[in-house]
């Protein structure tokens, strides 16, 4: 209890001695009276949404202690009509959007214990709109399918609303990002220029400040091909009507390319009866028939590709429109074709009146005269082939024709009396002769009955070992005989015989043959062998001519004889038709045997022997020899060696390029009769062999020399020294020429680029300038210049310097002074750049670029090119955005370049009216009257929004409707309002502030 009363004891002291800020005790001047303020409170802080503003109390004097509280007032654009802001009552508050375009007010209450008094805050500046800000990246949803529509949210923003959002698609690959064309709403179906591609949106929020932009999130995968998807309905063009053609146009479909398109018709009953396929009806058009009359139409169309396929179906047609009219015969059917056994007789229907009738058909058999018919069973076509019983009977048909209207039958005349009988085998076919390949076989016809004349062809059939299995031979023919072939060997033959009358036509088989037997191959002319009989010569063997059945093949085998051609013995593996006489031939003759193989069997046949070989080839017994000095450059001479064999034997010479060892060798010269060999840079380093090719009658040797010593080149030696050229200025490129040289190619070169003294001595390297050009720096002024050439091949290297050029003069042009900006930051105004100061080798000249920034000087874009002229006229895009110069200074040395610090940010023009707004319609009470929003200038883009007001007097007045433009242009007048006045007030906004104007005031009529 004690310790309460002493806490209780404190805080009174506290607040005697000091006055209360929100319960809080602060300290302050004695005095007495109710509070009186002396300084106004003061509001501190950034009049922008969402920053905190502060109000101080300002000072007050009277009794103490004081207890203050704060209370906020929102006021129009010149501080007064202020509304105060309920729940804002502490000393900080943070401004929200309904307060742009406004001022705040912070009004402080002091209470005392003698009474209470007020004092306000001058008014703030006018609370600025912030431009959007975004937060976090919008996300994309749908699925990355071909064909499929993806969409993107705004995402997360921070600034002052409303937001206007924008949208630009890109697609996105290996070589970056690139905007889809006239993709520019929140939602994009995707193409097949996608597929493989990643997608995202950039997403753009506009308020009346400025603009923000974000990137979504990529898609989560590549897009991949996707089937067909239908987007416009397939529809039905032409007339319903009999007779006419109706066709289906396939609607809109997205998807993967290409895509192909199939149909299917469908007839529908009337009533809602129900849709059913059209049979065989697939074609993209389809003719409409009489029996359609009363129905409509649909056509599905299927839309296929490599993903898959879909379908959509057409809205239904109108039914069909016509009358059917019952058919009626006019001229009888008839029955037209020869009235005998086994042909084919057909059935005209006649002529008939009436709707585009169907038609059947029914056969009858009548006696000889004609009477006493009956319908002939599954005789109902419009053709009928006569069979042998019917002979010594006549036929008719009766043909029925029928529509939706009904049906009628009309009956033809009897046919005339049917004759003849088809052939009929009684006796089978036989054959006569020997079956043997090369033999001729004769086939009888057998016996037949029918009418005749009957006419007879043979047709020869092949068959296996049984008779059975049988495949044509020969086509049918009149002959009755054939000529066994060799395909014939191995099988049995049979022969078909084809009988023919004026009734029809009978076929009959003879029995097999015996197995056909083939002919073994037999010599006529024994092989013979061509070529010289010479040792390294090609010896060829023709088969000779044979006979017995084909085909025939011919094998070989080349066989070694005595001197007199006896004692003859198989060579091994010489079996073709070509031998090459080798050395240990010499002395001997040569023959060959052909053996002939065909489907009966094989049979030998040996040639002539050959003359005695003769002749050996080139044999070495002593080594070629290489003479003459192996540098690049040097002649090298071949010795052939020594060679036995017969002669005369000739000699080339083929040149080898080996490595070090003398082995791994390549050519390096092709074979040539001359012995000599030029040394080149490429054999540096290697070493040189001669391959020497012996050639006589019997065949070729040869052989290689020893390998010579390793070639060496010669070194690189300048005969014209190397030159720098181009203009001796800060500024400018030297060129380098290697000049000329001697040694053994390939040379390369290698440049350093040095500086030297006014007199052209006392040369240095410039540190990393060691390419064949060189760009002179400012350090080079008052120097001399030149370039050191340095060769090398595979012998070394060698340097040689250029003269030194003349003294080097010019300084480029470098910046002193920035560029300055003049001139009012307003759209439609005029700015002019200063140049600023700089140093250089004059004269320098200037030209002027124009940046376009961000409020805050960076992310320059250029808003105007390169000119000579320092002068640019504010554009709308620049409002809201900051300026810069950006000046380039040229000399003979060089090119500088300086941008001016960023201009104040671009304002705007207000927009200003020209042309009154208008209410056009009749203003009667319940009549719709439309708003114009009349003309107006300034900075676009501008927005417009009206009010609509009802007026009682010239002072009060009501706002019915307010609102966008576009969504509140058109106003219903109330019932009732007859007397009263319509008010239309229009307001135009700008990134640069509002400006508002009346429509003249119209009287409401009854």
């Amino acid at each position: 209890m004690g310790q309460r009363v002493r806490a209780f004891a404190l805080a009174f002291v506290a607040v005697c001695a000091g006055s209360v800020v929100g319960g809080v005790a602060t300290a302050a001047a004695k005095g007495s009276g109710p509070p009186h303020n002396s300084v106004a409170p003061a509001i501190s802080g950034t009049a922008i949404e969402h920053k905190r503003l502060k109000v101080t109390h300002g000072t007050w004097t009277g009794a103490t202690p004081f207890v203050y509280t704060v209370s906020w007032s929102r006021c129009d654009s010149s501080g007064g009509e202020c509304n105060t802001i309920p729940s804002a009552a502490k000393s900080n508050y943070q401004a929200v959007p309904a307060d742009v375009g406004h001022r705040l007010i912070a009004t402080v209450k002091a209470t005392n214990g003698e009474g209470a008094a007020e004092a306000s805050s001058a008014p703030s500046a006018l609370v600025a709109a912030v431009a959007p800000k975004h937060k976090g990246n919008p996300p994309l949803s749908g699925e990355f399918v071909d064909g499929h529509v993806v969409t993107v949210g705004n995402g997360t923003w921070k600034g002052t609303p409303p937001f206007i959002y924008s949208y630009e698609w890109v697609r996105c690959g290996h070589d970056g990002c690139h905007e889809i064309a006239g993709a520019h709403e929140q939602s994009y179906r995707l193409q097949s220029a996608d597929i493989g591609k990643k997608i995202r949106s950039i997403v753009t929020a506009t308020n009346t400040v400025g603009s923000g932009t974000v990137k979504s999130k990529q898609s989560a995968t590549n897009i991949v091909p996707g089937p067909p998807v239908n987007t416009a309905q397939p529809t039905i063009s032409g007339t319903v009507a009999p007779g006419q053609t109706l066709t289906a146009n396939n609607g809109t479909w997205v998807g993967t390319t290409p895509i192909e398109y199939t149909y299917q018709w469908l007839t529908c009953a009337p009533l809602g009866g129900g849709c059913s396929e059209i049979a065989g009806a697939t074609q993209q058009t389809h003719e409409v028939g009489v029996g359609d009359i009363g129905q409509s139409f649909e056509v599905t169309v299927t839309a296929k590709n490599v993903v898959g396929e879909a379908s959509a179906t057409s809205p239904e047609t109108s039914a069909t429109e016509g009358t059917v009219q019952p058919p009626e015969n006019v001229l009888a059917p008839t029955i037209t074709g020869l009235a005998v056994t086994g042909q084919t007789v057909h059935a005209t229907e006649g002529v008939w009146n009436g709707t585009e009738p169907t038609f059947a058909y029914q056969w009858e058999l009548c006696n000889s005269s004609g009477g006493a018919c009956a319908e002939i069973t599954g005789a109902q076509s419009q053709e009928f082939t006569i069979p042998d019983g019917d002979a010594g009977h006549t036929l008719r048909v009766t043909v029925t024709a029928g529509n939706a209207a009904g049906s009628a039958a009309k009956t033809s005349e009897p046919s005339s009396e049917i004759v003849g009988v088809g052939p009929a085998n009684t006796e089978l076919p036989t054959v006569s002769g020997t079956p043997t390949a090369g033999q001729l076989l004769t086939a009888s016809s057998g016996k037949w009955s029918g009418t005749e004349p009957i006419t007879f062809e043979y047709e020869w059939l092949r068959c296996n070992t049984t008779g059975t299995g049988c495949t044509q031979a020969a086509a049918p023919s009149v002959l009755p005989t054939y000529s066994v072939a060799g395909a014939d060997v191995g099988h049995k033959l049979r022969v078909n015989v084809i009988a023919k009358n004026i009734a029809g036509t009978g076929a009959a088989e003879s029995e097999p043959t015996a197995l056909v037997a083939g002919v073994l191959p037999s010599n006529v002319l024994a092989p013979i062998v061509t070529g010289l009989a010479v040792t390294g010569q090609t010896l060829t063997a023709t088969e000779g001519t044979w006979t017995g059945n084909e085909p025939i093949t011919y094998s070989f085998r080349w066989q070694l004889c005595t001197k007199a051609g006896t004692g003859c013995g198989d060579i091994s593996g010489a079996t073709k038709s070509t031998y090459v006489i080798a050395d240990e031939d010499a002395t001997h003759t040569l023959r060959v045997i052909v053996t002939a193989k065909n489907v009966a069997g094989s049979t030998e046949k040996e040639s002539a022997t050959t003359i005695e070989v003769l002749g050996l080839a080139p044999k070495n017994t002593e080594l070629p020899t290489v003479s003459g000095t192996a540098t690049a450059g040097q002649i090298l001479t071949a010795a052939s060696g020594k060679w036995s064999g017969t002669e005369p034997i000739t000699f080339e010479y083929e040149w080898l390029r080996c490595n070090t060892g003398g082995t791994g060798c390549t050519q390096a010269a092709a074979p040539s009769v001359l012995p000599t060999y030029s040394v080149v840079a490429a054999d540096v380093g290697h070493t040189l062999r001669a391959n020497v090719i012996a050639t006589n009658i019997a065949g070729k040797g040869e052989k290689e020399s020893a390998p010579t010593a390793t070639v060496g080149g010669v070194k690189p030696s300048n005969t014209i020294a190397p030159t720098a050229l181009g203009l001796a200025v800060t500024g400018q490129t030297l060129t380098a020429t290697e000049g000329t040289w001697t040694g053994t190619e390939p040379i390369t070169y290698a440049f350093r680029w040095q500086q030297c003294s006014k007199a052209g001595t006392e040369c240095g390297d410039i540190s990393g300038e060691t390419k064949s050009t060189y760009l002179i720096k400012d350090a080079d002024a008052g120097h001399t210049l030149r370039v050191v050439v340095t060769a090398k091949n595979v012998a070394g290297s060698t340097e040689k310097e250029s003269a030194t050029t003349s003294e080097v003069l010019g300084v480029a042009p470098k910046n002193t002074e920035a560029p300055a900006v003049s001139g009012e930051a307003k759209e439609g105004q005029l700015l002019t750049a200063s140049s600023g100061k700089w140093s250089g080798t004059e004269p320098i000249t200037f030209e002027y670029e124009w940046l376009r920034c961000n409020a805050a000087g960076e992310s320059c874009v250029q808003a105007a090119g390169k000119s000579i002229l320092a002068t640019y006229s504010v554009v709308a895009a620049d409002v809201g955005k900051t300026l810069r110069a950006k000046v380039y200074a040229k000399n003979i040395a060089g090119t500088g370049e300086k941008e001016s610090a960023a201009t104040a940010t671009v304002k705007g023009v207000v927009p200003t009216n020209t042309v009154l707004p208008l209410i056009v319609g009749t203003a009667t009470s319940g009549a719709t009257v439309e708003a114009t929003e009349g003309t107006w200038t300034g900075t676009q883009p501008i927005t417009y929004e009206v009010e609509w007001k009802l007026c009682v007097s010239a002072t009060s007045c009501k706002v019915e409707q307010s609102g966008p433009f576009a969504t509140a242009k058109k106003f219903k007048i109330p019932s009732g309002s007859s007397g009263k006045k319509l008010r239309l007030n229009v307001i135009a906004t700008n990134a640069a502030g509002q400006g508002e104007k009346e429509a003249l005031e119209i009287s409401i009529l009854l």
